[in-house]
């Protein structure tokens, strides 16, 4: 399967949707799902098979979001993009997350909105977008 990457200076964003998911968690391994999704033990790789068995999406609710990967793309370093978006309305709620403490404060996610949100705009059709902190 072909994986739709934005490169940054520091980054590659890795497109996530429902069909990525699909074909991650029917088709790898554990050690490949676990590999891909960036997951360090098999209880997060379990939550991560819970909710894609119970169903990603729910009626005019998806998802989109980016994996951010070291430039090699050897590492999964977080995420970031959007959730609980509401097709029929155009709007869309806007999250992130690092998984390493040593790459905090250092404007990687700075540096991820300035291509995250443009997305969101101009190809997802977004109207609104919200972000609670």
């Amino acid at each position: 399967m072909h994986f739709d990457t934005i490169k940054t200076a520091r980054l590659v964003l890795r497109k996530i949707t429902p069909e990525v998911m699909k074909y991650v968690f029917t088709t790898y391994d554990n050690e490949s799902q676990m590999k891909f999704l960036g997951l360090s033990n098999v209880e997060e790789l379990v939550r991560e098979q819970k909710k894609y068995a119970e169903g990603l999406s729910t009626h005019n609710r998806k998802f989109e979001y980016f994996q951010m990967l070291t430039l090699d793309e050897s590492r999964v370093v977080g995420w970031f993009g959007y959730h609980t978006w509401y097709i029929d309305h155009n709007r869309a709620e806007l999250g992130y997350g690092l998984f390493d403490e040593t790459i905090k404060r250092q404007g990687l996610m700075s540096e991820a909105l300035d291509y995250i949100l443009p997305h969101g705009f101009n190809s997802m059709n977004l109207n609104r977008v919200e972000a609670l902190t």
